[in-house]
C-alpha cells in the first residue's frame, strides 16, 4: 500500500500533450520555476548579471565535454543541481540576516563560509540519499564533480551577480572563469570550484564507505579546505594581521585550490577512464546495438552509452562492496536495460515468462513464439538428406523446432533439431547451433543424449540428428510431487555421471534445469536417465578442470531459476556453475520449490547473487532430511564457487556416502 501511494503521489500532478508525447506537469513547474529564478536575478542585477550566469556556465559546459567520455549523469540531472544551486543560495541569505543583528556582525566573516558551503551540500546530500538505492552506485567520480561543480555554480550566479554589482571582475586565468582576483593580491576561485571538490572528495569516500574511517576523514578534509579558502577569501585583508598572514600563506593567495581543482578534474576522469575499460561487462549483448536494433536514434544511442559506463562503475562496486545488496542489484538493473535496447519488447515477454523454468537467452537472436516481422517460424519445406524421413513435429519455438524422423537405411528413430531459416540467418543463432553440435559430439556417454548427424540443408537450415529419447522430464516428475529418497540417489548419481564425463572431455552445459534431464526406463525398469540440451554449452581447449573458463565474454544466458551467482553477473565461468544449478535442481526435487525465486528475471538473479536459500527442514518441516543430505545440497548453493564441491565427482561421492548413510 505505500509503495502504491507514493506512485500515485507521483503521477499525482499529471501531464499535458505538447505534439506528439505527453510532458509531465511536475517537469513544467521545475522549468518555470527555474525560469522565473534565473530572469528575477538577470533583472535585479542586469549585466552583471549576465556575466555571472556565462562565467559560470561556462566552466560548467566545460567540464561537461572534459568528462564527454566518462559522465554518467544525464543534462537534466545537471540542470536539475544548478536549479537546486540557485535555491540553495535563497536559503543561505535567509540564514546570514541573523548576522545582520549588531552584536553578531563581527563573527559574520567567520561563520557565513561554513554555513553557506554546508548549505550547498544540502541539495547533494539530498540527491544521493533519493539515490542510495540504484543511482549512487552508477555514479563516477567525474559525475560528482559535475554535480558539484552544478550546485556551486547555481549558487554562484546570484552571490557573484550581486556581489560584482560594486566591483569589477578581474581574472587571471581565463580557462577558469569563475576566479575573480581581488585588488590584484588574492585568486577567489569561486563557488563552482569549492562546491566541486567537496563533491569530489565526498565521491571518494563513497568509494571508501567500507573503510568508514577513512571515508569520514577524506570527506571531512575536503569539506574543510573549501570552508577554510572560502574563509580566506573574506579574511585576506582583515585588520587582524595574523588572520590576514595566515590565510595567506596556507592557501598560497588562493592558488592552492586552482591546483586542487586541477588534480580534480584530471584524477576525476582518469580514475573513471580506468573503471570503464578494467570493469565494463565484455558480453556480446553488451555491443552497441545495430542502427536497425535501435528505435530511439542517436537519443537512445547515447542513452545506451551511458548505460555502458553505468554498468562499468556498477560493476566496480559490487566487487568492492561485496556485501551491499544494492550493488549487485544496481548492476543486474543496468545490465538488463543495455540487453533491452536490442529488443525491449521481446526482453519484456522474456521476462514475464519467468514463472516457468524456461532457458532465457540474453541476446537478440532469442525469439518469441509469435510471428516476427511477418515471418513464419513453422519450417514448411525441409529438404533434409535423402536418408533422412520427418514422421512428426515434437515441439517448435521461437528458435527452431524439434521433429520425430526415421532413418531410412537402419529404420531407426531419430529426433532432428533444426533452427528456422530466418533465424540461422543470423550469424550468432547459427555459431550457438554448431556448439551444439560440437559439445554434443565430443560426448559419448550412456547418460547422455548421442548425435549422429549434423549439416546444412540446401536451403541452409542448419539440422542436427540425434538420439530420440521417449520418456519424461525431471519437470515432469516434479509436477507429480518430490521425489521418494531412493529415486533421487539414483536419478542424480546418473547425472552427476554425465556432467563429470562433459566436464572431463572440456565441456560445459551451462543450462542444467529439471526440463534439460529426461527420465526412460533401463531394462530393469529403474530410470535411466539423459542429460540433454547442450544448446547454450561451451566447449573449452583446456583439459584441466581446475583452469577451465568457460567464457571470457560474459555471455548472460541461461535459466534464472538455476543459474550460478557468477553466471547471473556475466562472469567467467567453470564447471563448478554446472554443481551451483544441479543443486538448485536437487533443492526443489526434496521442497517441491526452487531455491530461489522471485516475480522476475531481474529479482530473481539479485537473489542467486546476494540471498541464502531458506533451509529445506524450514521450508519442509514435514520431512525428516538427514543433516549430511542438506548439508551437501547446500556447499553446491554457496555464492563462492572455491566453496563448491571442486568437481562432479566429488558431489557424487557425498551423494553415494548420503545413500549408504541412509541404508539406500
Amino acid at each position: 500500500m505505500k509503495l502504491e501511494k507514493k506512485s500515485h503521489t507521483l503521477k499525482s500532478w499529471g501531464s499535458i500533450p505538447v505534439g506528439s508525447t505527453l510532458v509531465p506537469v511536475r517537469w513544467i513547474v521545475l522549468w518555470l520555476g527555474f525560469a522565473g529564478w534565473l530572469g528575477m536575478t538577470l533583472i535585479s542585477t542586469g549585466p552583471e548579471g549576465i556575466t555571472a550566469f556565462a562565467f559560470n556556465m561556462s566552466l560548467l559546459i566545460g567540464l561537461i565535454l572534459i568528462s564527454c567520455f566518462t559522465r554518467s549523469i544525464p543534462l537534466r540531472t545537471v540542470f536539475m543541481m544548478f536549479f537546486a544551486g540557485g535555491a540553495a543560495m535563497g536559503l543561505a541569505l535567509l540564514i546570514e540576516k541573523i548576522f545582520l543583528i549588531g552584536f553578531l556582525v563581527p563573527a559574520r566573516s567567520t561563520l557565513v563560509p561554513f554555513i553557506e558551503e554546508l548549505v550547498k551540500l544540502a541539495p547533494i546530500a539530498y540527491f544521493l540519499w533519493r539515490a542510495r538505492r540504484f543511482s549512487q552506485y552508477t555514479f563516477g567520480l567525474t559525475d560528482m564533480l559535475i554535480i558539484g561543480a552544478a550546485v556551486g555554480a547555481g549558487f554562484g550566479v546570484v552571490n557573484d551577480a550581486f556581489l560584482h554589482e560594486s566591483r569589477q571582475w578581474h581574472h587571471q586565468i581565463q580557462w577558469l572563469p569563475t576566479a575573480d582576483l581581488v585588488h590584484s593580491s588574492f585568486l577567489v576561485v569561486g563557488h563552482a570550484v569549492w562546491t566541486a571538490l567537496v563533491s569530489v572528495m565526498l565521491g571518494i569516500a563513497l568509494l571508501l564507505r567500507q573503510r568508514k574511517q577513512i571515508a569520514a576523514t577524506v570527506a571531512v578534509a575536503g569539506f574543510a579546505w573549501v570552508v577554510y579558502d572560502h574563509y580566506a577569501s573574506l579574511n585576506f585583508n582583515s585588520i587582524n594581521a595574523f588572520v590576514a598572514n595566515s590565510v595567506r600563506l596556507v592557501t598560497a593567495r588562493g592558488n592552492v585550490s586552482v591546483f586542487l581543482f586541477l588534480a580534480a578534474v584530471a584524477g576525476s576522469v582518469l580514475f573513471d577512464v580506468w573503471l570503464i575499460m578494467k570493469w565494463s561487462l565484455k558480453a556480446s549483448q553488451f555491443r552497441l546495438p545495430r542502427r536497425r536494433e535501435m528505435s530511439e536514434g542517436l537519443a537512445g544511442l547515447w542513452e545506451f552509452l551511458l548505460d555502458r559506463r553505468r554498468m562499468a562503475y556498477a560493476n566496480f562496486r559490487r566487487h568492492a562492496l561485496p556485501d551491499d545488496p544494492n550493488a549487485s542489484m544496481a548492476l543486474a538493473i543496468v545490465s538488463q536495460s543495455l540487453i533491452n535496447y536490442h529488443s525491449p519488447p521481446k526482453m519484456a515477454r522474456i521476462l514475464e515468462a519467468m514463472s516457468s523454468d524456461g532457458t532465457i537467452q540474453f541476446v537478440t537472436d532469442q525469439l518469441s513464439d509469435e510471428d516476427i516481422d511477418g515471418q513464419p517460424l513453422t519450417t514448411t519445406k525441409l529438404r533434409l538428406p535423402e536418408h533422412y524421413q520427418l514422421v512428426s513435429r515434437i515441439s517448435i519455438g521461437g528458435m527452431g523446432a524439434i521433429y520425430k524422423g526415421r532413418h531410412k537405411g537402419t529404420n531407426a528413430m531419430v529426433a532432428i533439431k533444426i533452427l528456422h531459416p530466418h533465424v540461422a540467418a543470423k550469424e550468432n543463432n547459427l555459431q550457438r547451433f554448431e556448439r551444439e553440435a560440437q559439445a554434443a559430439s565430443k560426448l559419448k556417454h550412456p547418460n547422455l543424449v548421442v548425435v549422429h548427424d549434423y549439416g546444412v540443408t540446401p536451403d541452409e537450415v542448419p539440422y542436427l540428428v540425434m538420439e530420440l529419447i521417449e520418456g519424461k522430464t525431471l519437470r515432469d516428475e516434479f509436477s507429480q510431487g518430490v521425489l521418494a529418497p531412493q529415486r533421487f540417489f539414483q536419478i542424480f548419481q546418473q547425472v552427476c555421471d554425465a556432467l563429470d564425463h562433459a566436464h572431463r572431455k572440456g565441456v560445459i552445459h551451462r543450462d542444467i534445469k529439471p526440463s534439460n534431464i529426461l527420465l526412460t526406463k533401463s531394462d530393469e525398469g529403474n530410470d535411466f536417465v539423459k542429460v540433454v540440451d547442450f544448446g547454450i554449452a561451451k566447449v573449452v581447449a583446456s583439459q584441466d578442470l581446475g583452469s577451465q573458463e568457460l567464457t571470457q565474454t560474459g555471455d548472460l544466458i541461461g535459466s534464472p531459476l538455476y543459474m550460478s551467482p557468477e553466471q547471473c553477473m556475466g562472469e567467467a565461468l567453470d564447471a563448478r556453475t554446472d554443481i551451483y544449478s544441479l543443486g538448485c535442481v536437487m533443492y526443489e526435487a526434496i521442497t517441491g520449490q526452487p531455491p530461489l525465486t522471485a516475480e522476475n528475471a531481474v529479482k530473481t538473479i539479485f537473489k542467486h547473487i546476494n540471498v541464502r536459500p531458506e533451509p529445506i527442514s524450514a521450508v519442509r518441516p514435514d520431512i525428516r532430511l538427514p543433516v549430511p543430505v542438506e548439508q551437501m545440497i547446500f556447499k553446491t548453493l554457496e555464492k563462492d564457487p572455491r566453496n563448491r564441491f571442486a568437481s562432479m565427482a566429488d558431489l557424487r561421492q557425498a551423494i553415494n556416502q548420503c545413500r549408504t548413510a541412509m541404508s539406500l
